[in-house]
């Protein structure tokens, strides 16, 4: 799942809307003040371009990384190419003003082609959320086709991005002072201006537009609202102080940093989830997937992969391993008598049994099909594999009386052992135990079968081949 199309949860809807209404009260906590001087610190303004540039390149690098991973259509290129624009104006900005490292340096009113930078930036990245917004409908959230180029050819709008805010940024710098004035000639005395209005109404409607088009279901949405929110609250009260240093210009700038820092953060986090979430499925899917349904026991899948593993250990190890083939007797005449119903709970009361016969660590019990089942006994020679098959046996015929199984019910065990000197293989030795199972049922069932006689305990009820 991906970071634009991941659901937003209650949770992170209440966190973005109280973080909403933060961002609004200490906005409307400045405007009593919002154009006095909070005094020069320049060092503040080299602080936050920086702080943009490193968070905004942070978050282009995040959205162009989920585009190329497969996100849907364009719109993440898009998103990431406005980031990647505010990164290189900010950039410039920083450059072209050098004041900002000498307070005694600076004097009057901000230059004319830093209000120049500070119009193309701010109007500039709106227009890439809109783009964004409409590559999105437009792609109904169908998921991108194709590989290879065509995947690369996804972050084209990151490069326009990079180039657009380059060109316009040299541009301005390169034609000083052919450029237009603009404001009433203080620092942002541009809010009776019409380019002022446009820039608002730009982040505005962007503002209304994430809202409106994505009604805030997906979680890469929801945090973009609360960041286009924090700058806009900066382009509002930058103009409305009209100045520098004054109480807006800090205020705004500083709302805008910190949304910026919390939307690395979030993206971060979401999408750590959304990796951890993924691979818990993905775990329990596999374990699923090795499992019986009806039994709850490993399967046959399950079984043929990690016998051979267990052989080709056992053979470097030098120990034995034993193999329990066991067959329920009779089963066809349960199902055809009595139902499947009566089979299937009589086939989960025998995987019970055999469950609570393991106690080794490494021992386990597989369905092999039907009624058949394998206990698998590592480091275990055949004369323990005859005593657990004896008491697996025992065990289920008591089943019935003990009010476990809704009939009675026996077993027949075939059992087998893999010597590490002849190294057979698993099919080999299951095929031995498979031998063994149908020699117990010939001569009788409820019984135990082996391949060849070992110092048998004393009382077992069982047939040697």
């Amino acid at each position: 799942m991906m970071m634009d199309t991941a659901a937003a949860k209650d949770r992170q809807l209440l966190w973005v809307s109280g973080s909403s209404l933060v961002l609004i009260g200490i906005a409307a906590l400045a405007l009593p003040d919002i154009g006095r001087s909070w005094g020069e610190r320049p060092w503040f303004e080299a602080v936050f371009l920086a702080g943009v540039v490193l968070l905004d390149a942070q978050i282009a690098l995040f959205l162009a990384l989920q585009a190329l991973a497969g996100a849907s259509a364009r719109a993440l290129s898009w998103l990431a190419a406005g980031y990647a624009f505010s990164a290189v104006a900010a950039a410039t900005t920083f450059f072209v003003l050098p004041e900002i490292f000498q307070a005694a340096a600076r004097r009057g009113n901000l230059p004319a082609i830093a209000r120049w930078l500070w119009i193309a930036w701010h109007g500039g990245f709106p227009c890439f959320v809109l783009l964004a917004l409409r590559a999105k409908a437009r792609a109904g959230g169908r998921p991108r086709e194709g590989g290879g180029r065509s995947s690369w050819f996804t972050l084209l709008p990151v490069a326009i991005g990079i180039l657009l805010a380059l060109a316009i940024d040299l541009g301005i710098v390169a034609n000083a002072g052919a450029l237009p004035a603009v404001g009433d000639g203080s620092d942002f005395g541009l809010a009776g201006s019409t380019i002022g209005a446009v820039v608002v109404v730009l982040n505005v409607f962007a503002l209304m537009a994430v809202i409106y088009m994505t009604r805030l279901r997906e979680l890469l949405y929801l945090w973009l609202a609360l960041a286009v929110l924090a700058f806009t609250l900066d382009v509002l009260l930058s103009l409305a102080g009209a100045a520098r240093y004054a109480a807006g210009w800090y205020v705004g700038h500083l709302l805008s940093l910190a949304s910026a820092a919390a939307l690395i953060g979030a993206l971060v986090i979401e999408n750590f989830r959304l990796h951890r979430d993924a691979e818990l499925r993905a775990a329990f899917h596999e374990q699923e997937a090795m499992h019986d349904p009806l039994t709850g026991l490993f399967n046959r899948r399950y079984l043929t992969e990690k016998l051979p593993e267990e052989l080709g250990r056992a053979r470097r190890y030098r120990y034995p391993v034993s193999v329990l083939m066991v067959d329920a007797d009779h089963f066809k005449v349960i199902n055809d008598s009595q139902g499947h119903a009566v089979g299937d709970e009589c086939l989960r009361a025998l995987a019970r049994t055999l469950g609570r016969r393991i106690h080794r660590f490494g021992d386990y019990s597989a369905r092999y099909g039907g009624e058949e089942f394998v206990v698998v006994l590592p480091e275990c020679h055949l004369h323990g594999a005859i005593e657990v098959a004896e008491e697996i046996r025992r065990r289920v015929a008591d089943l019935h009386a003990r009010g476990e199984a809704p009939r009675p019910l026996t077993v027949s065990i075939g059992a087998a052992t893999a010597d590490f000197a002849a190294a057979p293989s698993a099919d080999a030795l299951l095929a031995t135990a498979d031998e063994c199972l149908y020699r117990a049922k010939r001569t009788g069932r409820n019984r135990v079968a082996w391949p060849q006689e070992p110092p048998a305990p004393h009382g077992l009820q069982a047939t040697p081949i």
